[in-house]
């Protein structure tokens, strides 16, 4: 018997496994729980992230609405079969991923920039507004989740890059969420020039100094 450690959820939906099925992991009987036709302008829904809030549950769920262009959406559910989806776009990006800590809801997903994807980190206490905080991570990242307790009195995220060698793991820790990872892009090398595609280092050569 598996054992979950954390806050006991009473009111999370649950169907036994059929009988006969051999498997650990079996799929809802009612599937699809979501469809494109939660949110009028979408494409498709998918990609969720749940957590319990409040009497029931809330969630941000990546919707490609019409054009194809990746949003993030909040939703919100009283079964957390039964969602109603709001209509607004709180971030651009994709793959979001949703811990509680300490009374604030933290939310890491895949955010686009021009120069490649990044991890956004964002936080609130209410799903309605956001307060999002520095890149925890330089380009290209594909997802990063935080663990949903501190450790050592530390928030950890572990981030997987996507690049063209080998894709390795990466632990970050901060005692402030707002340190974590605190990526900001200062100078970056070409990407573009005329019609040739070039691909350069940016390098430091000298320490910093003080001006005056």
């Amino acid at each position: 018997m598996a054992k979950i450690i954390g806050a006991n959820i009473p009111d999370i939906p649950w169907e036994d496994k059929p009988a006969g099925f051999e498997y650990p992991v079996w799929r809802y009987s009612g599937n699809p729980v979501i469809t494109r036709d939660n949110l009028h302008m979408a494409n498709s829904i998918f990609n969720s992230a749940v957590v319990s809030f409040g009497s029931g549950f809330a969630g941000v769920f990546r919707a490609d609405i019409r054009s194809r262009a990746q949003k993030l959406v909040v939703g919100f559910s009283d079964d957390a079969v039964n969602w109603t989806l709001e209509d607004k776009y709180i971030f651009d990006g994709y793959d979001p991923r949703l811990c509680e800590i300490d009374g604030k809801y933290y939310l890491s997903w895949v955010n686009p920039t021009p120069h490649g994807t990044t991890i956004g980190i964002a936080f609130t206490e209410d799903f309605k507004s956001w307060t999002q905080l520095e890149d925890a991570c330089y380009p290209v990242a594909r997802n990063g989740v935080l663990f949903p307790r501190k450790i050592n009195g530390e928030y950890l995220l572990l981030i997987r890059p996507c690049d063209r060698g080998l894709t390795a793991i990466s632990l970050s820790a901060a005692r402030r969420i707002s340190l974590i990872g605190a990526n900001t892009a200062l100078l970056w090398a070409p990407l573009k020039i005329g019609k040739l595609q070039k691909s350069e280092r940016v390098r430091l050569l000298l320490k910093p100094t003080r001006a005056g």
